[in-house]
This record gives structure tokens, C-alpha cells and sequence, in this order.
């Protein structure tokens, strides 16, 4: 019995001379359909299979001998639409992709939601959703009726990221995880859980293209910024894996954030938004290796976060050596800009010291130290080095006390800062991306490169 779709046709009625002749030859004009619409009936049915291959004295309507030779008379209805349905399928795969709702800010979710045709209210529960009950898909936000999350599926995304490795410090705690992004790289971030803090180090960039030479991720090379709701993701992935909200924030991870500054700052906003995440912007910490003009930008716009400063170095020699970006900024430049920061801000800036053994803590550079911050309200956070690359090594435990001594002359507060995580290679400096193979020489290895825009 022919049939089209899932509905089968009833025989005709001259149903003995269609068992003679072949299904080919039975009238069209006995069916219903048939009658009403011969051709498209005809041209619909070849084309979706329902007639067998035409013998050879058949003579295909839509063709006329000519010369004794067929030619081709114009397609049949089917075929258009055959063509209609193929043309459909091709729009469908050219579907524009989906809006990432994750590092939207409230205001902008509002009005994307009104640009759906729904309530303003709607952009409330979702960004809840997003940022306070760390939803994972529109379907766990159960106060949003059915309708709207089935069309929030079709045309929007949550903005998720695969773990695809954690591993767990036996010593401190310190957890390290490896998130897959959407096209094909990874990134790292770390969970660094204290007595009455719990704090996450978020990544800013796929790799880092400043390339200094102590630090794991300078020598991965550079591949991209992480857009904000990739780093906002970072931080969310830990909340849902220990269950807890956490309490500070430092962008320290993979990459220098200013470098990547409109998404850091868009993820620090919404991280501090009181309506959502709502980290207080005092314990969200910002650090840079000194990219002069975006730390006067950061005071010209009155960030609210604090700011840390690379400086490793009181000398241009040793600072050139270990970090090239010292090439395009010069020491007394970074300081006048970090002044420029305070008297703006009121809020003191810190000054990070990697201790490196025979390097930057000799007793002449702790000296340097004290000359070059002497009455700047500053503070100092010495770090022991942690090994990374055979050329350097960790200075013994009484040498760090020991050049903590010699800087006693300031009256800035000095803390030594042991890293976390150091036995899972998830501290200070160690961070090193799997899967970046290429490595992209830093911008600044030459002193005639300019800064970045």
C-alpha cells in the first residue's frame, strides 16, 4: 500500500488493473489528494521515495521527447518543495549562537529580557539564579514558569565549563582545578581554603604574554583573555564543589589582568554585586607586573578593589632581567603611577616581592627596597620563590627572615607569605596550563616593543 507521512492512502478503486499494471500506472485521480492536486500528488511521492525507479519505457511527466531525445521540461512541485525543506535545514545550522547570560550585568539582562518580549522581573530571578544559587541550567530555576525556561534553552546559555581535573594539596587543603573552555583550551584556577577565610585565584588569560622568567605561566606563551563569564565561572565551579560561599577573591591565576582589563573588571563588578555573588570589593584583590597606564586608569575610574604591584626589584638591572615588561616601564615610572593610585584612592597599595637565592635578596637590594618606598604608604608581602624553572631557587628559610629584617627601616607592614598549594604545583607562580604546546615569546623581550593598548 503507497503511502506519504505516517497516514496511509486508501487503494483506488480500479485496484485489479493497478495489480496489473505496477504501481506506476495505478490513477491518480482516484485518490482523493490525487484529484485535488495531481502534480504536486505525483512529484511529492517520487520524491520522497514512495514510487519505485521508473522503468525505461516510462516516460517521466515534467519531461517531452524531442528529436527523439528527452529534454528536461521544468521540475516538478515536489522538487520545490524538496528544495524548500533542504533550504530550511541549511538556515537551521546558520542559526545564530545562543547569548552567554553569565557576565551580563543586571541592567543588561533587564533589557535583553525585554527585548524578549517577557517581564523585567524575569531578569531578577535569573541573575539569582545565576549568581546566588549557582544554577547550572535553566531548568533548576523552578520560580520561572515552564514556558519560559523551555524558550530561555533555545536562545540562551548559562555559560558552563567542564572540570576536567582537580587535584587536592595534602598538605594545606589547597585545591587546583583544570576547566576545558569552548574552544579547546585550558585554564587554571585554585581553591585556597584558611582558618577564617576561604579564597579563590582566578585566572585572566590563556597563558600570559608578558614572559617572566621566574614564573611557569610567562613561559606557556599567550593565547587569549577570558571573557568575564569565563572568570566569573572559575570562581562559581569552586562554590559548587565545596558546597560554600567564598570570602576572597584574588586575580593572581594565569595571565595580567590588567592586559585583559574591560572582563576583569566587568567580572570584579559582578562579583561584587550585592544582588548576586556579592564579594565585598575590599577582599577582591587585582595584581599586575605594573602596566602603567591602566593602574592610573584603575584610579582615574575609582575601582573600589585593591591593588597589588609585581615589583621583585628595587633596581631596573635586576627587574629588566627577571620581568622584560621592566623594559617598556621603568621602576620610577611604576612608582609614580602607584602614587598616582594612592592619592587618588586613599587605598595603600601592595607591593609583592618574589625572593629569589642569589638574585633580588642580597642585603644592597633590601637597601634599594627601603630607599625606593621610604614614605610611600605602602604595603610589603615578601614570597619565597617557588621552584618552576632549574635556573633559580628558593632562598632557606633564615635568609627570608633575614631580609625581612633589613627592611625594618619602613615603617610599612611586612608580611613573609608561604604559598599554598606549593606541593601540587598550585602556588605563586606555578600555574601552568595542559594543553598549551606552543609558547609565544613575550612582546617585551625587546626593548623597542611598545606597551600594550
Amino acid at each position: 500500500m503507497p503511502q506519504l507521512g505516517h497516514r496511509a492512502l486508501p487503494l483506488p478503486q480500479s485496484s485489479p488493473e493497478l495489480a496489473r499494471t505496477g504501481p506506476r500506472r495505478f490513477p491518480l485521480e482516484s485518490y482523493p489528494l490525487g484529484q485535488a492536486f495531481p502534480n504536486f500528488f505525483l512529484g511529492a511521492t517520487r520524491s520522497l521515495g514512495y514510487i519505485r525507479k521508473a522503468k525505461k519505457r516510462y516516460r517521466p511527466r515534467g519531461r517531452e521527447k524531442v528529436g527523439g531525445q528527452f529534454r528536461n521540461g521544468p521540475p516538478h512541485s515536489g522538487w520545490k518543495r524538496l528544495s524548500n525543506v533542504t533550504s530550511s535545514l541549511k538556515a537551521m545550522t546558520e542559526m545564530p549562537q545562543k547569548t552567554i547570560l553569565k557576565g551580563l550585568t543586571l541592567d543588561e539582562l533587564r533589557q535583553w529580557v525585554v527585548q524578549q518580549g517577557w517581564e523585567r522581573f524575569r531578569a531578577d530571578q535569573i541573575f539569582s539564579w545565576l549568581y546566588t544559587k549557582r544554577a547550572r541550567s535553566f531548568q533548576e530555576m523552578t520560580d520561572i514558569g515552564k514556558a519560559v525556561r523551555q524558550r530561555l534553552g533555545e536562545i540562551a546559555d548559562v555559560g558552563l565549563l567542564p572540570v576536567l581535573k582537580t587535584v587536592t594539596s595534602a598538605e594545606t587543603g589547597t585545591v587546583k582545578f583544570l576547566l576545558g573552555l569552548r574552544d579547546g583550551n585550558t585554564v587554571e584556577c585554585v581553591y585556597i581554603p584558611e582558618k577564617n577565610r576561604r579564597t579563590v585565584c582566578l585566572s585572566s588569560q590563556v597563558g600570559c604574554p608578558l614572559g617572566c622568567t621566574f614564573c611557569a605561566t610567562g613561559q606557556m606563551g599567550f593565547r587569549r583573555n577570558l571573557a568575564a563569564w569565563e572568570i566569573l565561572e572559575q570562581l562559581l565551579v569552586v562554590e559548587r564543589t565545596i558546597g560554600q560561599k567564598l570570602t576572597n577573591v584574588v586575580f593572581m591565576g594565569m595571565g595580567e589582568p590588567l592586559l585583559n582589563y574591560q572582563e576583569v573588571m566587568r567580572a570584579a563588578d559582578l562579583i561584587s554585586d550585592e544582588r548576586g555573588i556579592s564579594i565585598s570589593h575590599r577582599k577582591i584583590v587585582i595584581s599586575t607586573v605594573g602596566i602603567v597606564g591602566r593602574i592610573r586608569r584603575m584610579a582615574e575610574e575609582e575601582r573600589p578593589y585593591r591593588l597589588a604591584i609585581s615589583l621583585n626589584a628595587a633596581d631596573d638591572d635586576t627587574r629588566t632581567q627577571i620581568m622584560p615588561i621592566n623594559r617598556r616601564y621603568k621602576i620610577h615610572e611604576l612608582l609614580e603611577a602607584a602614587k598616582y593610585y594612592y592619592e587618588k584612592t586613599r587605598r595603600r597599595v601592595t607591593f609583592e616581592y618574589v625572593l629569589i637565592r642569589g638574585v633580588n635578596d642580597r642585603k644592597r637590594d633590601a637597601e634599594r627596597l627601603v630607599q625606593l618606598l621610604r614614605g610611600f604608604p605602602c604595603k610589603i608581602n615578601l614570597i619565597p620563590y617557588n621552584e618552576t624553572v632549574p635556573e633559580y631557587q628558593r632562598p632557606s628559610l633564615e635568609h627570608v627572615e633575614r631580609f625581612s629584617r633589613w627592611l625594618r627601616p619602613l615603617p610599612a607592614p611586612i608580611i613573609v607569605r608561604w604559598s599554598r598549594g606549593r606541593d601540587i604545583r598550585a602556588a605563586c607562580g606555578q600555574l601552568w596550563s595542559e594543553g598549551m604546546q606552543e609558547r609565544t615569546p613575550s612582546p617585551f623581550a625587546s626593548s623597542g616593543e611598545t606597551s600594550p593598548a
